[in-house]
C-alpha cells in the first residue's frame, strides 16, 4: 500500500476481471479482510440512483424535522 492508500491490483488479475484505469469498485470489510468487487455500467447506474434517492430521503426528513 501507498502512504497515499492506494492500492496496486496485480495486471494478471485485472486482466482476468476485464478492469482498467478509471474502473469503479464497491468495497466491503469483512472482520480483517477487504473485497473490492468491480461496478460494471449496469451496476454503477443502479448504485447511483440509489444514492440519489436517499439523498433525496434525507433532504426530505431533514425539511420534516425543521417544522
Amino acid at each position: 500500500m501507498s502512504t497515499k492508500g492506494q492500492v496496486v491490483i496485480p495486471k494478471d488479475i485485472r486482466k482476468k476481471l476485464g478492469v482498467a484505469a478509471g474502473s469503479k469498485f464497491s468495497i466491503l470489510t469483512d472482520g480483517k479482510r477487504i473485497l473490492l468487487r468491480p461496478l460494471r455500467p449496469a451496476q454503477l447506474k443502479e448504485f447511483q440512483r440509489l444514492i440519489k434517492a436517499d439523498n433525496a430521503a434525507l433532504k426530505k426528513a431533514k425539511t420534516g424535522a425543521k417544522k
